[in-house]
């Protein structure tokens, strides 16, 4: 599979797909691929990207390796090409959500959110915040989360409470 995020010093949508990892841009008309200098691409399967506006960094989180272990890692991806970001070892990879809150790129990791709670990466830096879960709404795997630059907070939206119960709830917070 693969993540998709508008990127606003490209005036693009990013596309990272693949495994290893490689980024494309759409520019209303044709897919570009988006090549830089440095390291090669981080190897891994179910990721999450997303613009980080402080740095003008695409920031690809999360994933498995080749051998399916999830694996804790976050890669910044820039005109110098990817650099490794330290990232927690407790992190579960299983799913994680990014989105931007006005000050860092939060995280919140879909099926543990409950045992790891919300972690913010301020330019190359994993902060865990203090959150309280709402506790009508347990920790589900797959939810969406994005953020408004017109609203302050985040959206949280559907899930799952197994593989084949999906929900429809909505939170602001």
């Amino acid at each position: 599979g693969g993540s998709l995020v508008y990127d606003p010093t490209r005036n693009s949508c990013v596309l990272a797909i693949g495994n290893p990892i490689s980024l494309w841009t759409w520019d209303g008309s044709a897919w570009s691929l988006l090549s830089g200098n440095g390291p090669a691409a981080p190897t891994s399967n179910s990721f999450r990207v997303s613009f980080d506006p402080a740095t003008s960094r695409l920031i690809v989180h999360g994933g498995s390796n080749t051998n399916n272990v999830w694996v804790p890692a976050t890669w910044a991806f820039d005109a110098s090409g990817w650099t490794m970001l330290p990232t927690p070892a407790t992190f579960s990879s299983n799913g994680p959500n990014l989105a931007w809150d006005g000050i860092g790129m939060l995280r919140m990791g879909a099926a543990t959110l409950l045992s790891e709670g919300v972690w913010r990466l301020e330019g190359s830096v994993w902060r865990q915040l203090p959150f309280d879960y709402p506790t009508l709404r347990s920790a589900s795997p797959a939810p969406a989360m994005a953020s408004a630059p017109t609203r302050p907070g985040l959206l949280l939206f559907g899930g799952s409470t197994s593989y084949t119960t999906q929900l429809n709830d909505t939170w602001i917070f």
